[in-house]
């Protein structure tokens, strides 16, 4: 990235050089960022339903490289039966939202569905009836999928490995009422036009929660670094690691009295952003 400048006079220049993603807007971000050994419910997460038993407890954190939410903090161990948490954002009910987590799978397991969206009922909570974009697990750990109901979705799911940290991704289309989930174990540079699995048609109308679901004593995922968005950019969004370069200048700093000066600002990051005030002041 190039950037090429006119100034007259005096030129004071701070320069700051952001890569795409940067400014990353999420609707929820989630990278459960609590004591280990605590519960979901006492650290913002709400009940869905009314079982308190079994709650679902902090464990230590999951990490994939080049996502952002990577080694922060602990992780959801969503291992036993009754209790199911949600966690609300700004409700979509158009376009398309996508939800990127991390997920590792046991092998010894219970076939059934540990995460979903969920639309608000009429008081504003999260409904215990409207689910969507349900993703799965087999019985051994070693397949997850998607669907709309409550029956997994033999035949249409991604192979895993049990023990293996993965990054996965939904997309839930409204104008269509499809979704998509993706599953993988290298950090994605783009959206990919395959590799996916596709559900059958949703009837909700609106996500406004995100909910992770216990359902037998015997499943063991664990789940981390979730992070809401209405765009793949912004949910599947890259670590701290993979900030661009540091802009170079085709000038030395200082103050220029030449009437007319050509500065040059590069950043070897490709597709970066260079920002730059005339002040002093941060950009």
């Amino acid at each position: 990235m190039k950037k090429t400048l006119f100034f007259r006079i005096m030129l004071i220049l701070c320069c700051t050089v952001f890569s795409m993603g940067a400014f990353a807007q999420a609707l929820l971000v989630e990278d459960f960022d609590y004591t280990v050994g605590t519960t979901l419910v006492s650290n913002g997460w709400n009940i869905t339903g009314t079982s308190l038993d079994n709650p679902i407890l902090v464990g230590e954190g999951l990490a994939f490289n080049g996502y952002a939410g990577s080694g922060i903090g602990g992780a959801a161990l969503v291992n036993n039966n009754y209790q199911d948490v949600n966690k609300g954002f700004a409700p979509v009910t158009s376009g398309v939202i996508y939800v990127a987590f991390m997920f590792k799978t046991g092998s010894s397991n219970s076939q059934g569905y540990f995460l979903h969206l969920s639309e608000p009922d009429t008081t504003g909570a999260c409904s215990t009836s409207k689910f969507s974009a349900r993703v799965f697990v087999s019985g051994n750990g070693t397949a997850v999928g998607i669907a709309q109901n409550s029956s997994f979705p033999s035949g249409n799911t991604l192979a895993v490995t049990p023990g293996t940290t993965y990054l996965g991704v939904i997309e839930h289309d409204y104008s269509t009422g499809y979704s998509k989930l993706y599953v993988f174990n290298q950090f994605p540079t783009s959206q990919p036009t395959s590799g996916y699995v596709t559900s059958a048609t949703s009837t909700t109308n609106t996500a406004g929660f995100v909910c992770l679901r216990q359902y037998n004593n015997n499943q063991d995922i664990t789940v981390d670094g979730i992070r809401v968005a209405t765009t793949w950019a912004d949910a599947v969004a890259a670590s701290s690691t993979n900030q661009a370069a540091a802009p170079t200048f085709s000038v030395p700093g200082g103050l220029v009295s030449t009437d007319n000066v050509s500065i040059t600002l590069s950043s070897s990051t490709p597709n970066a952003s260079i920002y730059y005030t005339l002040d002093g002041t941060t950009p």
